[in-house]
C-alpha cells in the first residue's frame, strides 16, 4: 500500500514537472515570437565606370515596427578601398546627431561613427500595394579602389530603438558586404575625370538650418553654432563657417571661410556682426545660410535708441535757448 502511495506520488511529481517544462516551453516561445522581431540591413551595389566608384547603398527594413533612433559604426579594408564620401540624400534619418563622415572617429582611427533620429518613427517607405512597406535608405558609401581584389565594408554594432518612449533597444546588427569589383570595371584604368559640372548657388533658402546657441555646459557658455542639411535630397560634401562685418558673402572675391563642423564655436562674435554657412554638396551646387549675431543686433538696438535720445534732448536743449531769447 505503501508502495502505491508512493507511486503515485512519483506520477504527480513527474505530471507536474512535464506540466512546468510545457508552460515553460509555451512562454519561450510567445516571450521569442514577442522578442524576435529584428530590423534588418540590405544593400544595394553600383559601379560608376566613368569616374571609376563603387556605391553601396545600404537600406534598414524595420519588419514593420516603428523605430526612431540608430548608431554604429563603418568599418572598410583601407587596404583596398579608399572611401570617397558618404552621401545621406533622401535617408530615413531626418536628424543626424554624428553625421556619418571621415574622420569622426573619437579614437582617431579609420572607423566612422553614425547616430541618427527619426522624429515620429520610422516604419518603412510605403511600396507598390496596400500596406506594403519598403526598407529605406540608412546612407550611400562611395568607394574607389586602391587595389584590385576584393574589399570588405562592415556596419559594426548598429544599435536600432524602437519608437515606444522607452528608448528601448529593438536590436544589435552586424552586417558585411564584400565588394567585388566586375571584369568591366577593373579592364579600364583608374583615371578619374575632374568634376566639370558648373557650381552654381541652389535658390531654396531653407537648405540649411543654423542658430547661434548658449549652453552653460557646452564651450564654457560661450555662444556656438549649430548647423544641418535640410535639403534631403543632396548630400553636404563640405560645410563652411565665416564670421564677418560683409552681409553678403557673394559679392566679395575670395570671401574667406573655414571648414566646420556642428557644432561651431565662434570666435569674433564681439568684431562681426552677420555668421555666413556655406554648403558644398556632393553635385557641385552649394547654399548659404546668413544669421546676425544677437550681440551685434542688441548693441545696434541700444545705439539707435540712444542716438535718437540725444537728438530730442538736442531739440529740446535749443528750443529752450531760442525761447529765452525771445522773452529778454
Amino acid at each position: 500500500m505503501t508502495k502505491k502511495v508512493f507511486t503515485m506520488t512519483n506520477n504527480k511529481e513527474q505530471s507536474k514537472a512535464i506540466y512546468r517544462i510545457f508552460f515553460l516551453g509555451i512562454f519561450c516561445y510567445f516571450s521569442f515570437a514577442q522578442i524576435s522581431f529584428s530590423a534588418s540591413v540590405t544593400h544595394v551595389i553600383e559601379e560608376n565606370l566613368r569616374s571609376k566608384e563603387i556605391k553601396v547603398t545600404f537600406l534598414l527594413d524595420a519588419k514593420n515596427e516603428s523605430l526612431n533612433a540608430y548608431e554604429g559604426e563603418i568599418i572598410y579594408d583601407t587596404k583596398k578601398l579608399s572611401l570617397e564620401r558618404i552621401e545621406t540624400a533622401n535617408s530615413l534619418v531626418t536628424t543626424w546627431i554624428t553625421l556619418p563622415e571621415k574622420g569622426n572617429s573619437l579614437l582617431g582611427d579609420d572607423t566612422i561613427l553614425f547616430e541618427g533620429l527619426t522624429p515620429g518613427g520610422f516604419e518603412g517607405v510605403l511600396g507598390v500595394g496596400e500596406n506594403n512597406k519598403e526598407p529605406g535608405i540608412l546612407f550611400a558609401a562611395i568607394f574607389s579602389l586602391k587595389e584590385e581584389g576584393n574589399g570588405e565594408v562592415r556596419l559594426s554594432r548598429i544599435s536600432v530603438y524602437k519608437n515606444d518612449g522607452t528608448a528601448n533597444v529593438s536590436d544589435i546588427i552586424d552586417y558585411g558586404v564584400t565588394l567585388s569589383p566586375t571584369v568591366s570595371f577593373l579592364a579600364s584604368s583608374s583615371y578619374r575625370p575632374p568634376y566639370t559640372g558648373m557650381r552654381q548657388e541652389n535658390d531654396s533658402i531653407s537648405d540649411i538650418f543654423a542658430e547661434i546657441v548658449t549652453h552653460e555646459d557646452v564651450y564654457g557658455g560661450k555662444p556656438f553654432l549649430i548647423f544641418e542639411n535640410r535639403n534631403k535630397q543632396k548630400s553636404i560634401k563640405r560645410a563652411e563657417v565665416s564670421e564677418s562685418l560683409r552681409e553678403n558673402p557673394r559679392s566679395i572675391k575670395d570671401f574667406s571661410w573655414t571648414e566646420a563642423k556642428s557644432p561651431y564655436l565662434l570666435t569674433q562674435m564681439q568684431a562681426s556682426k552677420y555668421i555666413h554657412i556655406r554648403a558644398e554638396y556632393t553635385d557641385g551646387t552649394y547654399s548659404y545660410k546668413t544669421l546676425e549675431t544677437v550681440e551685434k543686433g542688441t548693441n545696434f538696438s541700444q545705439k539707435y535708441y540712444i542716438l535718437i535720445l540725444s537728438i530730442v534732448l538736442i531739440l529740446l536743449i535749443i528750443y529752450a535757448i531760442r525761447n529765452k531769447q525771445k522773452k529778454e
